[in-house]
C-alpha cells in the first residue's frame, strides 16, 4: 500500500486496485473527505465548500456543521461571524448532532440566531457538542423548549431572549446536558401539556443549569395541576441548579413556583438566589415543591424566602431583607460587598468551582476567597490604592 495524505481540505476520489496470481483484478473507488480544522460561517460568506476560509464561509450555519467532521485524530470546529442568521422556513432549526464546537467569533452581542414563529432555533444531541457565544431570540418551539432543546451537550455564554412555547421551557427545554453562564431573560411558556408543562425560562427533564441568570420570564397559561413555574421547572431526579440567580419571574395567580418549582425530591438546588419572583397579582412566590414526599432536603446554600433560615446547617438564607443586589431596578444582579450572599456558598460536591479557569457569569474567577458566592456572580473587591511605607 502507498499511504496518501491530503493537505488541502476537500473531497478526493481514492481507488484501490487488487490483482491476484491468476491475473484477476478488482477495483474499488470511493470518496474521501478531508475536513478543515475550522469551518467558517458568515451571513455574507462566499458559500464555497468546504468553507475552510472566512471568504468561503457558509451562509447557512447548518451547512458548516455538516462540513465539520469528527475523526480519530481531529475534530473540526465551526466559527461563526457576526450577523443575523435565520434558516429556511421549511427547516428552521440548527441541529448540532455531532461532537463539535459551534462558536461565535465575537460573543452574543454580534451573532444572533432566530427562527421566528417557525420553530426552535437550536437543538443539541451529542455529549461533546458545544454551542457558545450566541443570542438566541424570537423562536417558537411547538413543544418543550421554545428557543433551545438540549438532549445532551453544552450551551455556554449565550443570551436566550424573548422565545416562547405553548408548553414548558419558553427559553430552554432540556433532557440532559449543561447550560453554563447564560442569560435567560424574557421568555414565555404556557401550561397546556400536563406534567410536561412549566418553566417560563427553563423546563428541566434532566441536566444542569449553572452560573446563569434566569430573569423576567413568564408562564402565561393556567393549568389544573397548577404547575406553572415562572423561572425553572425541575421535573425529574438528578436535575441540578448550581450558582444561579433566579429573579423577577412571573406565574399565574394561585400556581406554584414563581422562581423554581421542584417536582422531585432528588432535584438539587445549591448556591442559588431565588428572590423577587411573584404571581401575576404581585403575591411573592419564589421556590416551591409540588408532589408527594417532595421536601427542601436537597436545597442547600440557597437564598429564598420559603426556606428555613439555617446558615450553620443547610447553609440556606431566608431571614434577610434582600440578597443585596447592586441595582435590581436597572437589571444589575451583581452583589454588593455587604450582601449576605457573599462567601455564603459551598464547594462541597461541586468540583468544577475549584478547577483552574472556572468563571462566573461576568467572566470573573468563580472562587475568590475561601467560599463561593450564592448566585451567578462572584463579588470582586474594587481596586484600591496601595501605599507602601519605608
Amino acid at each position: 500500500p502507498h499511504p496518501v495524505s491530503y493537505a488541502v481540505p476537500g473531497v478526493y476520489t481514492v481507488t484501490l486496485e487488487v490483482t491476484n496470481d491468476q491475473s484477476d483484478t478488482a477495483v474499488w473507488s470511493n470518496l474521501v473527505y478531508r475536513a478543515p480544522e475550522t469551518v467558517y460561517a458568515s451571513s455574507s460568506g462566499g458559500n464555497v465548500f468546504p468553507f475552510d476560509t472566512p471568504l468561503k464561509a457558509a451562509q447557512d450555519i447548518q451547512h458548516a456543521i455538516e462540513a465539520a467532521a469528527v475523526t480519530a485524530t481531529a475534530t473540526s470546529g465551526v466559527m461563526v461571524a457576526d450577523g443575523l442568521y435565520t434558516r429556511p422556513q421549511y427547516c428552521p432549526t440548527i441541529n448540532v448532532h455531532k461532537g463539535i464546537r459551534v462558536q461565535s467569533s465575537n460573543g452574543p452581542e454580534g451573532a444572533i440566531l432566530t427562527a421566528g414563529s417557525e420553530g426552535r432555533a437550536v437543538e443539541l444531541y451529542h455529549a461533546d457538542a458545544v454551542v457558545s457565544g450566541f443570542t438566541i431570540t424570537n423562536a417558537s418551539g411547538a413543544s418543550v423548549g421554545g428557543g433551545v432543546w438540549i438532549e445532551d451537550g453544552t450551551l455556554a455564554d449565550c443570551w436566550i431572549l424573548d422565545n416562547q412555547t405553548v408548553h414548558g421551557g419558553g427559553g430552554i427545554g432540556m433532557k440532559g446536558g449543561l447550560v453554563d453562564r447564560c442569560r435567560i431573560i424574557g421568555n414565555r411558556a404556557g401550561s397546556s401539556w400536563g406534567t410536561h408543562a412549566g418553566g417560563g425560562g427553563v423546563n428541566m427533564q434532566g441536566g444542569t443549569v449553572r452560573n446563569s441568570l434566569i430573569m423576567g420570564n413568564k408562564n402565561t397559561g393556567a393549568h389544573t395541576q397548577l404547575n406553572a413555574a415562572g423561572g425553572i421547572s425541575m421535573r425529574t431526579a438528578g436535575t441540578k441548579v448550581e450558582n444561579c440567580t433566579v429573579v423577577d419571574n412571573i406565574i399565574p395567580d394561585d400556581h406554584h413556583g414563581g422562581g423554581i418549582l421542584r417536582r422531585n425530591n432528588d432535584a438539587v438546588v445549591v448556591n442559588t438566589i431565588v428572590w423577587n419572583n411573584r404571581e401575576q397579582s404581585g403575591t411573592p412566590n419564589d421556590l416551591e415543591n409540588l408532589g408527594a414526599g417532595v421536601t427542601y432536603a436537597n436545597v442547600t446554600y440557597t437564598a429564598a424566602p420559603e426556606l428555613d433560615h439555617d446558615p450553620d446547617g443547610t447553609g440556606n438564607l431566608s431571614d434577610i431583607a434582600d440578597p443585596g443586589f447592586i441595582d435590581r431596578d436597572a437589571g444589575n444582579y451583581r452583589l454588593l460587598e455587604a450582601s449576605p450572599c457573599v462567601n455564603a456558598g459551598t464547594t462541597a460536591g461541586l468540583p468544577w468551582i475549584t478547577r483552574a479557569g472556572a468563571l462566573d457569569l461576568a467572566g470573573n474567577p468563580r472562587l475568590v476567597g475561601g467560599h463561593p458566592e450564592m448566585g451567578a456572580y462572584e463579588f470582586i473587591p474594587p481596586r484600591g490604592t496601595l501605599i507602601l511605607f519605608r
